[in-house]
């Protein structure tokens, strides 16, 4: 279902985000949790340009960055022509840009009590109004993969 090029990148990524930050940072986004919603989306590609309107590893939207006040990756204006792409393609500015928007938009859309991960994934790739909807399969099936590989 799954190519090596695939676990190898989800290992990867692993190493990286548990390298990279601390476990203290206060996120709402925990870290397993927001690798799975990057897999998910492009199966983490860290070189993913731009499809469609959808940019990066974790194909973002130039309205879901606007939404978060346009985060920039080296202090360069957020009006500058090249701004979204350049925090779309970089994986740092795409994960703070992710937290942003789940702080502002986080909520139980499943109806389960509590928000989770699950509730994450929904609001990043349905958006917070209709994050009660059905994920497209696609989504699911990596997501539930990276889910069963980063909980074990």
């Amino acid at each position: 279902m799954f190519s090596i090029r695939d676990l190898c990148s989800a290992i990867l990524f692993s190493y990286f985000i548990n390298y990279t930050f601390s476990k203290d940072i206060d996120t709402p986004v925990t870290m397993q949790c927001i690798h799975c919603i990057c897999h998910a989306t492009t199966a983490c590609n860290l070189e993913q340009s731009c499809r469609e309107d959808f940019c990066g590893p974790f194909g973002i939207s130039r309205e879901y960055w606007k939404e978060v006040n346009s985060p920039t990756v080296n202090r360069m204006p957020s009006s500058h022509p090249d701004a979204f792409k350049a925090c779309a393609s970089s994986f740092y500015c795409c994960f703070h840009t992710v937290q942003r928007y789940m702080e502002k938009n986080k909520k139980d859309c499943n109806g389960d009590g509590k928000i989770d991960c699950d509730d994450f994934l929904a609001i990043h790739t349905l958006g917070p109004d209709k994050c009660d909807q059905e994920l497209p399969e696609n989504y699911l099936d990596r997501y539930d993969y990276c889910q069963s590989v980063v909980t074990n």
